[in-house]
């Protein structure tokens, strides 16, 4: 009889050696760490970076830009949200989910004081949990209204976090089973509507995943089969695929999903890479004067088009690299999407340009 996922993912989760992956993957984990860090320091500095702390406690851990020291659970949340802002997070294709924003700041939170080669073991046992999971409901849980980022990340910070409290295997899965109770859905429609609180999910999925793995230290679970779900019951993951999915066997997991992470070139949703890359193929050839340009016509794939609106009349960041007209617009205009000039409100040419997308 196959042993129940979360007690699999668990297994997983106790036995991954930092020594047995690959160079490559040792690799991508470091650049991955310090990659969205360094993103949360570069949000911090944005005037959008206000609300970081708002659901935070004091504490004793120091967040970049944040004038107070938060609580674990705070800092998280912050961490998440500051390094979501310019939309360069890295990203798991195969999934449709942002491991970064989720797996980074509980493991920098969860791993204070530890050695570095523990922090980043723990990140890449998240990403690997994060990330098979996600692929093995994309993606029809993008489509049916749920963010995998965080759906998915909270079992993959519960896994790290319980890695880096010394749970046992056992234990780790009972942490992961507790996170499908408090993972929060982040509703798809959401990131469709440019929600200005949206950046805010990653961080409530690492705190959810932080919290899970505390509470299975203190001896609490949620149940063996709680993902895949019994013959008589449904689990979260046929849930959220709407169909029945594939179970993901661990036994063999070496942290695999590392090799396909992939590092925007530019600030924005991945699902508007593609067309500001075209964008940028097509400077060159343009006129000077932007209103001799008619229209822009882009050929995308379906989940994209949810991107399509323009942004609203508070001109917001997030609500601009959220938007494809907007952000192929921008590029046609004024070159890459650099932080610099994202930093400046939309001008009426942009704006009038983005209409005609």
């Amino acid at each position: 009889m196959r042993e129940p996922l979360s007690r699999a993912i668990g297994a997983f989760a106790a036995r991954l050696e930092w020594s047995t992956l690959t160079a490559p993957r040792r690799e991508k984990a470091a650049l991955a760490y310090i990659d969205f860090l360094s993103l949360a320091a570069a949000g911090a500095m944005l005037p959008e970076a206000a609300p970081a702390a708002l659901l935070a406690e004091d504490g004793r851990v120091c967040v970049p830009g944040v004038g107070r020291a938060l609580s674990c659970g705070g800092a998280m949340v912050a961490l998440g949200y500051l390094g979501a802002l310019l939309q360069l997070h890295d990203g798991f294709g195969r999934g449709g989910n942002h491991p970064s924003s989720v797996i980074v700041p509980a493991v920098n939170v969860a791993g204070r004081g530890k050695p570095m080669e523990e922090i980043l073991a723990a990140l890449a046992v998240g990403y690997e949990v994060s990330n098979r999971l996600s692929a093995a409901t994309h993606p029809e849980q993008s489509r049916r209204g749920a963010a995998p980022t965080a759906t998915m990340g909270a079992m993959g910070a519960a896994a790290a976090c319980g890695r880096l409290m010394g749970l046992d295997a056992e234990a780790l899965g009972r942490a992961v089973a507790i996170a499908a109770i408090g993972a929060p859905v982040a509703t798809y429609e959401a990131l469709r509507l440019h929600g200005s609180a949206v950046p805010f999910h990653g961080g409530l999925a690492a705190r959810a995943g932080y919290e899970a793995a505390r509470l299975a230290a203190a001896g609490l679970d949620g149940g063996a089969t709680v993902l895949e779900g019994r013959p008589e019951a449904d689990g979260l993951l046929t849930l959220l695929a709407g169909r029945p999915a594939p179970v993901p066997d661990p036994a063999g997991w070496q942290g695999e999903t590392l090799d396909l992470v992939f590092f925007k070139p530019v600030p924005g949703c991945r699902h508007v890479q593609p067309a500001v890359e075209a964008a940028l193929d097509l400077r060159d050839a343009l006129p000077e004067d932007p209103d001799a340009i008619a229209s822009v016509a882009i050929e995308t794939y379906p989940l994209a088009l949810a991107f399509a609106a323009l942004p609203d009349g508070r001109d917001e960041l997030y609500d601009r690299l959220m938007s494809v007209p907007w952000c192929v617009a921008s590029t046609l205009l004024r070159g890459p999407l650099a932080p610099e000039a994202l930093a400046e409100p939309s001008a009426p040419a942009l704006t009038a340009l983005a209409a005609r997308v």
